[in-house]
C-alpha cells in the first residue's frame, strides 16, 4: 500500500481512531514521519543495539527509492556471520562430544585384557599366599609344591575360536579354578603343618 493509500485510509478511519469531530494532535504526523525514518533507517532498535539480539537481526537500511527493497546493513550481515559461526562451532563440539570414540571398536579387546589382568591379579594374591605357607614345610616336600604352583601359574588359557562373550567366561572359569587350586593346596598345607 502506497504512502497516500494508508494515509487516506488512516483518515477515513481517524473518527474512529481518536474520537468523532476530533483532529489529529499537532506535530503529530511530524513526529509519526521521524519515527517511520528513524526505524527505515536502524537508529532507531531500542536497547538491542548489539550482535546477538534478535530484533536487531531484523534492521534494516532503507534504499530511499520508491518502490526499492531494503537491503540488509552491515551489523546484520556481520550478526549472521556470527550466528553461522557459532552453530557450526556448537556442531563441531557436539560432535566431539557425543559421536563414539573411533578406538572404541577395539573396546572388546579392552574389555578382555581388563579381565584377564583382574584376574592374573587375584591368581597372585593366592601364589604369594601359598608360597607364604609353604616357607612352613620342611624342604622334602617344599620343592614339589613350588613346583605346582609354578605348573598352575603358567598354565595358559586356551586359544579358541568363540565370541568375546564366551572367551570372557572361559577366562574366569580358568582363573577361578586355578585358583580354587591354589586355596584348597594352602587348606591342605595349613591342615599339615
Amino acid at each position: 500500500m502506497s504512502d497516500n493509500k494508508l494515509e487516506n485510509k488512516i483518515r477515513e478511519q481517524a473518527g474512529e481512531i481518536f474520537g468523532k469531530d476530533r483532529e489529529l494532535p499537532s506535530g503529530h504526523r511530524e513526529r509519526f514521519e521521524r519515527q517511520l525514518d528513524e526505524l527505515h533507517t536502524g537508529r532507531r532498535a531500542g536497547d538491542c543495539q548489539e550482535a546477538g539480539c534478535p530484533a536487531y537481526a531484523e534492521n534494516v537500511t532503507w534504499t530511499g527509492q520508491m518502490g526499492g527493497k531494503p537491503q540488509k546493513s552491515g551489523k546484520v550481515i556481520s550478526l549472521v556471520k556470527w550466528l553461522a559461526t557459532s552453530a557450526a562451532v556448537a556442531a563441531v563440539v557436539a560432535a566431539l562430544v557425543f559421536l563414539p570414540d573411533p578406538s572404541a571398536a577395539n573396546q572388546p579387546d579392552s574389555k578382555l585384557a581388563d579381565i584377564r589382568n583382574y584376574y592374573t591379579m587375584q591368581l597372585e594374591e593366592q601364589v604369594d599366599a601359598t608360597k607364604q605357607l609353604i616357607q612352613r614345610v620342611d624342604e622334602a616336600h617344599r620343592e614339589a609344591l613350588l613346583a605346582n604352583i609354578r605348573q598352575i601359574e603358567n598354565e595358559p588359557v586356551p586359544d579358541v575360536q568363540i565370541t568375546d562373550d564366551e572367551y570372557i567366561v572361559l577366562i574366569a572359569g580358568v582363573y577361578t579354578h586355578k585358583i580354587e587350586t591354589l586355596q584348597n593346596l594352602q587348606n591342605i598345607i595349613k591342615e599339615n603343618i
